[in-house]
């Protein structure tokens, strides 16, 4: 018989969004001025403004308002290269990730329009949970695992290949889904553990709540 998930334990759960599970290899500034290093000889026309000790590059295009998908692109792929030699955290590569309340448009979606299904927090014991992520533009296919479990441990293992990115876009975009039906009631938290190429990119809990 299942047991009722505690509050508390509900709450230290959700704590573990976004979570980064495993230690880095180098510093955040130090991964990206290798960023920087390998893509900015490709592309003259962006400049460097600074790059913070937390590893965020500034830069301006400057010819343009923004600079190119190309560039932003070479900064992905390097990031990809550092996350599969176990120099940088997985979840670095990834754009956003979520449960959501329906499916995506139709097709790859564009980073531009920012079209994405509704985040939500809360399932009836009922219904179909989804979940959304997106992770940084790859030129080859990336093994993608997601794990769903509840409090007594994994309910389902879902795979996928994610990618090559096409190149007019910044990121590749997945929905999938679980039914959660019997076993899981009020009170309890369906959660997702997302997996890139065998290193953990984070945790993610929904509470369930009546149907």
């Amino acid at each position: 018989m299942r047991r009722g998930f505690s509050r508390a334990a509900i709450l230290m759960a959700i704590t573990l969004v976004g979570c980064v599970v495993g230690p880095e290899v180098r510093n955040p500034k130090q991964l990206a001025e290798v960023q920087w290093a390998e893509c900015s000889g490709q592309f003259d026309s962006v400049e460097l403004v600074e790059i913070s000790d937390d590893g965020k590059i500034y830069y301006r295009e400057k010819h343009a308002s923004t600079p190119t998908t190309a560039y932003q692109r070479c900064l992905a792929r390097v990031a990809h290269a550092q996350v599969f030699a176990g120099e940088r955290p997985a979840i670095d590569i990834v754009r956003r990730a979520h449960f959501s309340s329906g499916r995506p448009a139709t097709g790859t979606l564009s980073e531009l329009n920012r079209d994405t299904p509704p985040r939500v927090e809360r399932y009836a014991s009922s219904s179909l949970a989804r979940f959304h992520y997106s992770i940084e533009a790859t030129d080859r296919p990336v093994s993608v695992k997601l794990e769903w479990f509840d409090n007594l441990g994994v309910r389902a293992v879902q795979r996928r290949l994610v990618g090559p990115t096409p190149d007019r876009f910044l990121g590749s975009y997945r929905t999938h889904s679980l039914l959660l039906g019997e076993g899981i009631g009020a009170g309890q938290f369906i959660g997702v553990r997302l997996i890139i190429g065998e290193r953990i990119a984070g945790e993610y809990v929904a509470i369930v709540d009546s149907p």
